[in-house]
């Protein structure tokens, strides 16, 4: 059985399967999520949910399945495909230049100046983003899952790696040229770079 999760206002509600789902109001347009799915979506465009918005609500909806309540979600984001290389660049850009401008302060500066390359990616008051990243409305992402990397400091950090390697780091840059766009850092760390829905 699938149990989803649903966006009420911006309050997650489930795991819930189907009949709970139509319990709780669901719409068309209501914002859900299960495993397996890369991000939130609208319930009309989920393919197993297409037909529950002309079938009546049930009278007494089936209990919750306990197992499914341990499984991580993901930010409410939607994302669109893989991040151009100019966006990637820009955002780069911009952490860069808030790195100058915090470095600047002695001391304190100069470790949070060295730290968070080291971090950026995963910063849950950011939700998972840069600064740069979330002015140029990209994250990243874990491969496998497209789910965001917020607070996976390990993956954060290794896809850095490849840009501190001299001489290696110029031709790391230039893979977001290739076919598939990742980087060496991306490829260790089995993460990817995507745009965000507006």
């Amino acid at each position: 059985m699938q149990y989803f999760f649903l966006d009420d206002n911006g309050n997650q509600k489930g795991p819930l399967d189907k009949d709970q789902l139509i319990a709780n109001g669901v719409k068309s347009t209501t914002m859900v999520w299960r495993a397996g799915m890369a991000g939130w979506m609208p319930a009309s465009n989920v393919e197993d949910l297409k037909g529950l918005f002309n079938s009546p609500p049930p009278v007494n909806p089936p209990p919750i399945n306990p197992s499914a309540m341990n499984q991580p979600l993901p930010s409410m984001v939607a994302l669109q495909g893989p991040a151009s290389a100019g966006d990637r660049f820009l955002a780069r850009l911009i952490d860069w230049c808030i790195i100058i401008v915090v470095s600047i302060v002695p001391v304190i500066g100069w470790i949070a100046g060295f730290v968070y390359p080291f971090v950026m990616d995963a910063l849950p008051f950011l939700n998972g983003q840069s600064l740069g990243k979330r002015l140029m409305k990209i994250r990243v992402v874990d491969a496998n899952t497209e789910r965001p990397i917020t607070e996976d400091y390990s993956k954060a950090a290794l896809r850095q790696v490849s840009q501190i390697i001299p001489f290696f780091n110029i031709v790391d840059a230039f893979m977001v040229l290739s076919d598939d766009g990742r980087r060496f850092g991306d490829k260790w760390a089995e993460t990817k770079v995507m745009k965000e829905m507006n």
